[in-house]
């Protein structure tokens, strides 16, 4: 019988039989491959701005900016520090954009209102994420104004009361900064502020890093759960990160190729300090036209730019400058 036959015949009896010839089955098993999952980071930080003259409207599109990065990398905020510079700053205003951007964020906030120093008013948000990041803030209440410098017993009298601000401020950090990063922001007259952030910092163990700065005297303060004040602030960040600072003392404030070439100088310095960590964030605290040197020269590294009258900040050493006539450069990484 020719093969055709054999087939037709094998064909006819599984036909009788009621059964149906059976298929080819499938191959071996085979498993497609899953996307690989990023690693959460040790630190993302996002900056975002708006020009907006309505508190809520800015504080909206400033944080919905910084929280479209986190999203997108999936990662979850851990704190919220906000900058709101306007002509009219007040304690109202700035208790609208705080509730604003902690719902947004829904993260621990605090904040700081200024009045500008020479550019547009904006409203900045810097949101930290990352997995072991703490972000706290904690705030002293009262304007410190400044005094007669004719008059010595009421010098002597202004520079006390800072000082003791900035202790009654450093004991309550003391604790939650030990071993972190302290930012400090707030009312002082930027004339005499050193004696604030030294009395602060005298407070501080753990080889905590310091970088802030004091912008006017009626500068607001937020945070959540007490009443929105003049006051001083500072914020203390906790967790797998570093800050690498670099205070630097502008020779000559009058000559800008001068002072821009000291204001980059101190990035590399701050961004090889931080090495071999790349930043995730810059910090800048200075007068507006001395953090704008910067802005183009970050690359894909967000900057947070305070503008302030008054600048802080511990070197290498631990040693604290504090002044006016200073730009302070700050780098933040993952450890």
């Amino acid at each position: 019988m020719t093969i055709y036959g054999r087939t037709l015949a094998a064909a006819c009896v599984l036909a009788l039989c009621g059964c149906e010839p059976k298929q080819p089955g499938p191959g071996p098993a085979t498993r497609t491959a899953e996307p690989a999952r990023r690693p959460a980071p040790g630190l993302l930080a996002a900056v975002g701005r708006s020009a907006r003259a309505e508190p809520a409207a800015a504080a909206t599109e400033a944080a919905g900016q910084a929280m479209a990065h986190l999203r997108a990398a999936g990662v979850r905020p851990a704190g919220a520090i906000f900058l709101d510079r306007a002509a009219d700053t007040s304690p109202k205003r700035v208790t609208a954009i705080g509730r604003c951007v902690r719902r947004l964020t829904g993260a621990a906030t605090c904040g700081h209102g200024t009045t500008p120093t020479g550019r547009e008013p904006a409203v900045t948000v810097l949101v930290l994420g990352g997995e072991g990041i703490d972000v706290r803030g904690f705030a002293t209440s009262g304007a410190l104004a400044g005094g007669d410098p004719n008059d010595t017993a009421a010098a002597r009298a202004l520079r006390r009361a800072r000082a003791e601000r900035g202790d009654a401020l450093g004991r309550q950090i003391s604790a939650a900064a030990d071993g972190g990063i302290v930012l400090t922001f707030g009312a002082l007259d930027a004339d005499a502020h050193a004696s604030f952030q030294t009395a602060l910092h005298k407070r501080l163990r753990g080889g905590a890093a310091l970088a802030g700065g004091v912008g006017t005297r009626s500068d607001a303060v937020y945070l959540p759960g007490r009443p929105t004040s003049v006051g001083q602030l500072a914020v203390v960040i906790r967790g797998p990160v570093r800050l690498a600072v670099e205070p630097v003392a502008l020779s000559n404030r009058w000559n800008a190729a001068a002072t821009r070439a000291e204001a980059r100088a101190a990035m590399a310095a701050a961004v090889r300090r931080i090495a071999p960590s790349r930043p995730s964030l810059l910090l800048t605290f200075g007068r507006d036209e001395h953090n704008a040197l910067l802005a183009d020269r970050a690359g894909d590294v967000p900057i947070f730019a305070v503008s302030c009258t008054g600048q802080a900040g511990t070197d290498a050493s631990g040693k604290l400058h504090a002044g006016t006539g200073r730009l302070i450069v700050a780098a933040l990484a993952a450890q």
